[in-house]
């Protein structure tokens, strides 16, 4: 994380730290870990309570351990791909989803 020279505003929340970001996979479209199950396993949600874990993720950065990290890599491995194949179908689909809208 860091300070950012000029902060950034996307969908009207300005954001004045940044960090560098690389996508080397995604997973296609609406698929992905489903984190709900995932939470007892989880050290970055120490509160188990029943959706006690869902405002936490909803913070912009969320640090991971080296433990969550491996958990969430090694299930994402499993249905993650490149995204020159994958990203055109997300383009696609949110493209026909404004258009509806217009």
């Amino acid at each position: 994380m860091r300070m950012l020279d000029d902060p950034v505003t996307i969908a009207g929340r300005t954001f004045t730290q940044g960090c560098d970001l690389r996508v080397e996979q995604v997973t296609p479209y609406r698929t992905g870990v489903e984190m709900a199950p995932l939470v007892p396993e989880l050290e970055i949600f120490p509160d188990t309570r029943p959706g006690a874990w869902a405002m936490r993720i909803r913070r912009p950065l969320v640090r991971l351990g080296s433990a969550d990290t491996d958990l969430l890599t090694h299930r994402l491995e499993a249905v993650a791909g490149d995204p020159a194949e994958l990203v055109p179908e997300y383009v696609e689909k949110i493209r026909k989803a404004t258009a509806r809208r217009s």
